[in-house]
């Protein structure tokens, strides 16, 4: 009578670690790996890789949106600075939260998107540059009960719109203000090339009190 072998399995998990694609993209994973034993003697390995980048920038997003929420506070209480000042101050600090250059207040008044304070260095969006709103994305964010995001412009039917003619923007952000029940324009954060991912829902969420 043949004696059985005796088969054990030891499993092993790593700590994330980032890996780039060939395409440039960069993911977070962890890796499992199964060592199979026969008779006390490691027969086999067996390992795979799990993919937990959308993990990863949930936690990040988490934990950035609360510092933010708590600066963002800081900025509207503070009574040593005008409108102007807290402005600039919410604009910093909504580009840096959502890693945008580009970031402005516009108002519409009679079909013209007027820039009222902006930051970064694109030529069509500076404090006084004023466009047709049928040339604008604030055209399209001021219909939408939450913020407008385009994650990638080209690949989402801007190329022919007129507002990517104009602009060039790869990927946008923007949420529609009113003052005192009556329509004003839209808070807008851009970039003149496309996100990797798409906008979360805390992003749209710290949007929309940037708003507030």
């Amino acid at each position: 009578m043949e004696a059985q072998s005796d088969e054990t399995t030891d499993r092993f998990s790593h700590e994330p670690y980032r890996m780039v694609t060939n395409d440039g993209d960069v993911r977070w994973v962890t890796d499992n790996t199964k060592i199979i034993r026969t008779d006390g003697e490691i027969s086999h390995y067996l390992g795979y890789l799990i993919d937990i980048t959308e993990q990863k920038r949930f936690e990040t997003s988490l934990r950035e949106s609360e510092q933010s929420l708590r600066e963002l506070t800081s900025i509207a209480s503070d009574t040593d600075r005008d409108f102007e000042a807290k402005l600039k101050a919410l604009l910093e600090l909504g580009a840096e939260r959502l890693g945008l250059p580009y970031a402005f207040l516009n108002r519409i008044d009679n079909d013209t998107q007027h820039v009222v304070q902006a930051i970064g260095d694109h030529t069509e969006i500076q404090p006084g540059a004023s466009a047709p709103t049928s040339e604008t994305y604030c055209r399209k964010t001021i219909e939408q009960p939450r913020p407008l995001t385009v994650q990638n412009a080209a690949a989402e039917g801007w190329e022919d719109d007129p507002a990517y003619e104009r602009f060039d923007l790869g990927c946008y952000i923007g949420g529609s203000v009113t003052v005192n029940g009556e329509q004003y324009g839209a808070l807008c954060f851009a970039d003149e090339t496309r996100r990797d991912h798409e906008f979360t829902d805390t992003e749209r969420t710290f949007v929309e009190l940037l708003v507030q």
